[in-house]
């Protein structure tokens, strides 16, 4: 089944597998799906123990603030599926920042850039329109102080409904697409932790706002926060059970994106007790339905995401993960992961550890559910894990070497 047969569109192809019950309706006749989920479990479901000592990297925290402007507002995207946990199987993005330093740039990027830059991925301009390798995700991080300037208050009608809801209509003009709205955090009010240090209300309510605004779009997907750090991992499954609770009274179906501590690593997803923990959030109804776990992994050294060069494959870290899901049926999406467009960065070539970890996604695309590849920068193409493609006169764009080696569906 294709999902463009699903949205009677002629734009993009996107093959579902077999998954629970689905409406569809937003752009073209609603048609519901009631397929069949199996989980096959190949290794026995392991007893998990929490033993992580895991070294925490110095962490100055710095919101998007106001000599940045909107260019800390970053796009991701990714490739064939659909997010949904109970819909179907694989959704793959890649992180950008759309908008110049200054805000009165912010239109030229929305209205030219923006708009060819995202058909470029959801088309891929160098292969056919029936092609499923295009993308169909953008993940669209804003610093909470952005959003509402107030700790609690409103939004702030120039940077949350001039330029961020502008962005998320762009996202959503695009055939099929569907729009991560995350907030870039940390889990934290400037130095304060959400539900530890300070209340976490105000939080609450920013998700009561988004999820009141975006409630008839199934296709905007809330990322409740990137890459917590250093808190109290009970307390911080409090305040997203309070969340959840709050988000379904008023969106009862959209997908919500759990991250857990220590950045949210997949690498300590089971060792810090993340797994465990999160997977006690429920929906009201006492269903566990599109509630999937939040993940960020590296290649580099260490696993920081500050160096270009790859050294694993991170197959070691995702095995394990991935049987759990499997043995406990819950599913997680990757929504930070990227490296270097050198050769000698053993990411694409050599080593090639970009591509195996990707196809090792891919080949568990039943509990991973998709992936997001980092490249924030505002079109920043000196950054160490740049993935803009070349926007030059002259349309279709070049994709980077990494992207067109690894990210693609393959």
């Amino acid at each position: 089944l294709k999902l463009e047969d699903i949205y009677a569109k002629e734009s993009i192809s996107f093959i579902l597998t077999t998954l629970p019950t689905l409406t569809i309706g937003t752009l073209g006749p609603t048609k519901t799906i009631k397929p069949t989920v199996t989980f096959v479990t190949t290794t026995p479901c392991p007893t998990v123990t929490v033993t992580s000592t895991k070294t925490l990297p110095p962490v100055t925290y710095n919101y998007f603030g106001p000599d940045h402007h909107f260019d800390q507002v970053l796009l991701q995207h990714h490739h064939p599926g659909h997010i949904h946990d109970d819909d179907d199987d694989v959704d793959k993005d890649v992180n950008y920042l759309y908008a110049d330093h200054h805000a009165d740039h912010v239109d030229h990027y929305q209205n030219f850039n923006l708009h060819h830059h995202l058909n470029h991925d959801v088309d891929h301009d160098a292969l056919p329109k029936s092609s499923a390798r295009g993308m169909n995700t953008f993940r669209l991080p804003i610093g909470w102080q952005y959003a509402t300037p107030t700790l609690g208050g409103s939004f702030d009608p120039t940077m949350w409904s001039n330029y961020y809801s502008s962005l998320v209509k762009c996202c959503l003009a695009l055939p099929g697409a569907y729009c991560v709205i995350d907030i870039h955090n940390w889990a934290r009010w400037n130095n304060d932790i959400i539900g530890q240090t300070m209340s976490d209300t105000p939080y609450i309510r920013l998700w009561q706002m988004i999820a009141s605004q975006y409630a008839s779009e199934p296709r905007v997907i809330f990322g409740l926060m990137n890459e917590p750090y250093k808190l109290n991992l009970s307390a911080w499954a409090a305040t997203l059970q309070r969340v959840v609770t709050a988000i379904r009274a008023i969106a009862p179906r959209h997908v919500i994106l759990l991250p857990g501590v220590e950045f949210a690593h997949a690498d300590t997803f089971l060792s810090s007790g993340t797994a465990t923990t999160l997977d006690a959030i429920i929906n009201p109804d006492g269903s566990k339905d599109n509630l999937l776990f939040d993940l960020h992994q590296w290649l580099d050294r260490g696993n920081l995401g500050t160096n270009s060069v790859c050294v694993t494959d991170n197959i070691a870290v995702f095995g394990p993960v991935v049987n759990w899901l499997r043995c406990n049926k819950r599913k997680a999406f990757l929504s930070a992961t990227g490296g270097g467009n050198a050769a000698s960065d053993s990411c694409m070539a050599g080593s090639t550890f970009m591509c195996k970890q990707m196809s090792y996604l891919f080949s568990n695309s039943d509990v991973i559910v998709g992936y997001t590849g980092w490249a924030a920068g505002s079109y920043d193409t000196s950054y160490i894990y740049d993935e803009t493609p070349a926007w030059p006169a002259n349309i279709p764009y070049a994709d980077t070497p990494l992207v067109a080696t690894c990210m693609y569906w393959p």
